[in-house]
C-alpha cells in the first residue's frame, strides 16, 4: 500500500502546478458533492417528518400558523439541492475556469492609488471625532424600547415571561428562531445571533437570571458597527490619498442623525451601512492587487451585509453589476488573462450560494408576510422628499401622520416644501438640497477624473437607491419605507467629504471651504432635530414600558425583563394606556417607542 501511494504521489508532483490545481479543486467540489448528497438524503425531506403534520394541521385550523420549524426543515432543504446542483455544475467544469483564477502577478485592472503614511495629527482629529461619536450614541443606548426591537426580543433575541392564572413560565427563544423566525418580516438574523451572544456573556459575567436583559447588551453590536465603520472609511480615505477627507467623513457619519439612530438600535441597519461600505473598499483593494484575500472579504462582507438585511441586495445587485461590467470591458480592451473577472465570478456565486442556504426559510417568511401586511402604494413626490430630507440632514419629513394618512391625490408636496420646510428649516434645505449635492458632484467630477475604479465602487452606493425604486415602483409596489436605503449614508459622507477636500485643496479655495465646512458642520449638530438632548427626557422614562399586541400586553421592566399577559386579565386603565403610543420624531425615525 505504502509503495503505491509513493507512486501516486510521485505522478501527482510530476504533474504541471496548474493540472495539480485542478485535481485539488476537483477532489475538494466533488467532497462536497457527495457530502451535500448525504446530508440531503439523510434529513427530512419537505414531504417527511414534521413538515406535512404542521400543514395538516393548519388546514385544519388546529394553529395559527406555520412555526419556524416547518420554514428551516423545507427549505433548508430546497436551498441545499440547489446548491448541489451548483457545485457539480462547479466540479464539471472546473477543467476550463481553474485556469482562468492565475493571471500575471502584474496583472492590475484599475489604477493603484497609494495612500500617504498616516500622521499624528490625522490620528488625533480621528480621535476627537470619535469622541463625537460615542458622546452623541451613548446617552441613546439605554432609550425606551422600540417597536421593531421589541418584536425580535421577545420572538428572535430572548424570549418572554408568561404570566397566566397559574403563576409565571418562561417561554425562551430558540436558536432555531434567531437564525430562521421571520412571520413579522423584520428579523435581522445575523444581528440577533451577535445580540443573543452579547446578552448572554453579560448574563454569565453577572449572574443573571436567564429572563432578563439589558439594552445595552442588546444594542452593543450595532454600537461596534459603528466603531468599526468610522475606522473603515477612515483608513479606506486614507488609502485613496486623500487623508483630509478621511478626517471630514468620520466626523460626518459621527454626526448624521441617521448614523446616530441606527447605531443605537437593536436592528440589522448599523451592520448593513458597515458591511456594504466594506465590500465597496475590498472591490477597490481587489482589482488593484493580485491576491484572494480581498475578494475574500468583498464576497464574504455581501453574505453579512444581506445576512443582516436582505432589502440590501439593491446595493449587492448595483456593485456586484458595475464591478463585473468593468472587469468584462477591461478584459476585452486590454486582452489580459482574466484572473480577476474569474475570482470576481467565483466569489460570487459561491456568496450566493452561501446567502441562499442561510436565508431562504428567512425570506420565503417576509415575503409572505410584506404581501399580505402591506398595501400596493404609489410612490409619489413625498416619498422622495422623505429621501432627500432624510439622508440630507436627518429630518423625517414630511411628518408620518401626513406621509400614511392623507390621500395621496389629495397631498401638495410643493405647498410642504414652501410653507413648511424652507422657512421652518432653512439650514437643513440648504444642507439637503444645497450644500450636500455640491459636494457629491464635486467629488463625482474628482473621481472622474482621477480614479475610475474609486468612482465605481462609491457609485455603486448611489446607484442602488435608483435600483430599488424601480423595482419597488415598476413591480413590487409595496411600501419602501426611506431606512431600508440605509446602505446609502456612509457612501454620501464619503463623496461629501472627499468633494469638500477637493474644494478646498487650493490655496484660494481654502476660506470658502471653510466656510461651507462650517455650515455644514453646523446644521448636522444644531439645526437637526437630535432625539436624545435634553438628556432629562430618557432619565424621566419609565421604568415600566407598555405594549398591546394582538390579545396580549406585554410590560417591560426598566430593569430589564419582559411579561406576557392576556389582555383581558390586564387592568383597563393599563390596556388603555398600552394603545396610546407615542411616535418619536427626529432620527431614523419614525422610530417608535411605548408609551
Amino acid at each position: 500500500m505504502a509503495p503505491q501511494l509513493f507512486r501516486i504521489r510521485t505522478r501527482f508532483l510530476g504533474l504541471s502546478a496548474l493540472n495539480r490545481k485542478r485535481i485539488l479543486v476537483a477532489a475538494v467540489l466533488a467532497f462536497l458533492v457527495i457530502l451535500g448528497c448525504v446530508v440531503l438524503r439523510n434529513v427530512p425531506k419537505p414531504w417527511e417528518g414534521r413538515a406535512p403534520k404542521y400543514l395538516e394541521a393548519v388546514r385544519e385550523g388546529h394553529r395559527k400558523g406555520l412555526p419556524t420549524e416547518y420554514f428551516a426543515q423545507v427549505y433548508l432543504w430546497k436551498a441545499g439541492v440547489v446548491n448541489v446542483g451548483l457545485l457539480g455544475f462547479l466540479l464539471v467544469t472546473s477543467p476550463v475556469w481553474v485556469r482562468w483564477l492565475d493571471g500575471a502577478e502584474s496583472e492590475r485592472v484599475g489604477r493603484r492609488v497609494e495612500g500617504g503614511r498616516v500622521s499624528g495629527r490625522s490620528w488625533l482629529a480621528f480621535g476627537l471625532a470619535m469622541t463625537v461619536f460615542l458622546a452623541l450614541r451613548l446617552p441613546m443606548m439605554e432609550r425606551p424600547l422600540l417597536f421593531d426591537e421589541q418584536d425580535n426580543l421577545r420572538r428572535s433575541f430572548h424570549g418572554y415571561v408568561d404570566v397566566t392564572e397559574g403563576g409565571e413560565t418562561w417561554v425562551g427563544v430558540s436558536w432555531l428562531d434567531t437564525f430562521f423566525e421571520n412571520r413579522y418580516g423584520n428579523n435581522p438574523a445575523l444581528y440577533g445571533v451577535a445580540a443573543r451572544l452579547s446578552m448572554d456573556s453579560w448574563r454569565a459575567m453577572t449572574g443573571g437570571a436567564p429572563d432578563t436583559f439589558s439594552l445595552w447588551m442588546m444594542r452593543l453590536p450595532s454600537l461596534l458597527s459603528g466603531v468599526l465603520l468610522m475606522l473603515l472609511v477612515w483608513r479606506f480615505i486614507h488609502s485613496l490619498g486623500s487623508p483630509a477627507a478621511a478626517v471630514i467623513a468620520v466626523f460626518l457619519i459621527g454626526l448624521h442623525p441617521l448614523a446616530i439612530d441606527y447605531h443605537t438600535q437593536a436592528r440589522g441597519y448599523g451592520f448593513v451601512m458597515l458591511f456594504a461600505t466594506l465590500a465597496s473598499a475590498c472591490a477597490y483593494q481587489a482589482v488593484q492587487q493580485h491576491g484572494w484575500r480581498p475578494w475574500i472579504g468583498y464576497g464574504a462582507s455581501q453574505v453579512a451585509m444581506l445576512w443582516s438585511n436582505e432589502g440590501s441586495v439593491y446595493f449587492a445587485l448595483a456593485l456586484n453589476s458595475l464591478l463585473g461590467a468593468h472587469l468584462v470591458v477591461a478584459r476585452w480592451r486590454r486582452g489580459d488573462e482574466g484572473a480577476s473577472l474569474a475570482r470576481f465570478a467565483l466569489v460570487t456565486l459561491v456568496s450566493g450560494m452561501l446567502f441562499l442556504q442561510v436565508m431562504l426559510p428567512v425570506m420565503v417568511q417576509a415575503k409572505t408576510y410584506l404581501e399580505s401586511r402591506f398595501e400596493r402604494s404609489h410612490l409619489d413626490a413625498s416619498w422622495a422628499f422623505t429621501i432627500v430630507s432624510g439622508y440630507g440632514s436627518g429630518h423625517s419629513l414630511p411628518p408620518a401622520d401626513w406621509w400614511h394618512g392623507s390621500d395621496p391625490a389629495e397631498r401638495d408636496i410643493a405647498a410642504f416644501f414652501t410653507q413648511h420646510y424652507l422657512p421652518e428649516h432653512p439650514l437643513g434645505a440648504a444642507l439637503a438640497l444645497g450644500f450636500l449635492p455640491l459636494l457629491v458632484g464635486t467629488a463625482v467630477v474628482r473621481l472622474a477624473r482621477r480614479d475610475h475604479m474609486a468612482l465605481l465602487v462609491l457609485g455603486a452606493g448611489l446607484v442602488a437607491p435608483v435600483l430599488a425604486f424601480l423595482h419597488q415602483r415598476l413591480f413590487a409596489g409595496l411600501w419602501l419605507y426611506y431606512w431600508y436605503l440605509i446602505y446609502l449614508l456612509p457612501f454620501l459622507c464619503i463623496l461629501a467629504a472627499l468633494g469638500l477636500a477637493t474644494i478646498g485643496s487650493g490655496r484660494r479655495a481654502v476660506a470658502p471651504a471653510g466656510i461651507v465646512a462650517f455650515l455644514v458642520f453646523f446644521a448636522l449638530a444644531v439645526e437637526t432635530p437630535w432625539p436624545m438632548p435634553p438628556g432629562a427626557q430618557y432619565r424621566a422614562s419609565p421604568d415600566v414600558v407598555e405594549i398591546e399586541r394582538p390579545g396580549y400586553l406585554y410590560r417591560v421592566a426598566k430593569a430589564g425583563r419582559m411579561t406576557r399577559k392576556p389582555r383581558r386579565e390586564a387592568s383597563g386603565a393599563a390596556a388603555k394606556s398600552a394603545t396610546q403610543s407615542t411616535v418619536v420624531v427626529g432620527v431614523g425615525g419614525p422610530s417608535q417607542s411605548f408609551p
